[in-house]
């Protein structure tokens, strides 16, 4: 991909006509394409309430601070997976959570995302100096990998570069972890509440009386939409049978809430998110880590909720 095309679609949304399009940047004003002439640069496309993206992060802004001096530029390119992650605001948030200082361009109508055809989060696109794409890398792991091209490209450009790479271990990864669930109507059918889903109007559900494996059930009133389903009664429930060491939880407050997490008896919660008498304080439209547990094992969750308003939108799940 030449680069007049790859930073046609980074930058060069200056020259879109409709300035309604033009993406927000933070960090940064809006680059341009002589500002990146001669320069090494990695494009990650991310979203903040992604937990791949999450864990890939502290690579990524390593990597701007190891070598931004050499002349690789960092781009992040947030593009949004969520409506709430279209807002400016929240993503300022999370770049100033996982201390990112290098430019992000929110690509909220998918603009940069078309244009490489790019279908994951994380994604990394590294481009030389004469403006070649010569390195991709899809999800997470082989950092030194990535950071090996880095320190080439940048030879390359005439950079003297000398570094230890980064060390890393393989992603632990288990064919019997629970696949990411969304809890939606329009993205899953993980629901085994065994009342039939009403879509957009407030409904009554129960929890079954066996929850199979990688299945979720409500209990209590609440609304089911296409993206999340919203918990309409204080005290409403939700509970999930999984199989994974740690859980994480999109979710989307109405203000604050204060959500109670139990697990089975006898079995500890090491979550940071979760304190000591298992309950979760919802204040942030962002990801939560509900659970941590001691290894990948097969345990259920159950989430009761003080406060209505509260929408819920995906499990993910880490080995």
């Amino acid at each position: 991909m030449a680069l007049s095309i790859v930073f046609a679609f980074l930058a060069g949304l200056v020259t879109v006509a409709s300035p309604c399009i033009l993406p927000n940047w933070i960090n940064s004003p809006a680059l341009k394409l002589a500002d990146l002439r001669g320069k090494v640069v990695l494009i990650d496309f991310w979203t903040y309430s992604c937990i791949n993206c999450i864990r890939t992060l502290p690579y990524v802004t390593a990597w701007f601070d190891k070598y931004k001096a050499q002349g690789l530029v960092v781009v992040g390119v947030h593009t949004p997976e969520f409506a709430f992650e279209h807002e400016t605001a929240n993503v300022q948030d999370a770049t100033r959570r996982y201390h990112i200082t290098y430019p992000v361009a929110q690509d909220n109508n998918y603009a940069t995302w078309n244009a490489y055809n790019n279908l994951y989060w994380p994604a990394e696109y590294l481009i030389d100096a004469l403006g070649q794409v010569r390195h991709t890398h899809f999800g997470e792991g082989n950092y030194d990998e990535t950071e090996q091209v880095i320190q080439e490209l940048l030879a390359e450009a005439g950079k003297t570069v000398a570094a230890p790479l980064v060390q890393s271990g393989p992603v632990p990864m288990s064919q019997a972890q629970t696949p990411e669930t969304y809890v939606g109507l329009g993205r899953g059918d993980a629901l085994a509440s065994p009342e039939k889903p009403v879509a957009g109007r407030m409904a009554s559900y129960s929890l079954p009386t066996q929850l199979p494996v990688n299945k979720f059930a409500l209990d209590g009133q609440w609304t089911l939409d296409d993206e999340y389903d919203t918990v309409d009664q204080a005290g409403a429930r939700l509970r999930l049978h999984f199989v994974a060491r740690d859980v994480y939880l999109v979710l989307v407050p109405a203000g604050k809430a204060t959500v109670d997490v139990t697990l089975p008896p006898g079995q500890a919660n090491h979550s940071e998110d979760v304190d000591a008498q298992g309950r979760l304080q919802v204040s942030e439209d962002r990801l939560y880590h509900i659970a941590h547990l001691d290894g990948l094992q097969e345990s259920t969750v159950e989430l009761r909720f003080e406060q209505p308003g509260v929408r819920v939108y995906a499990f993910t799940f880490g080995s």
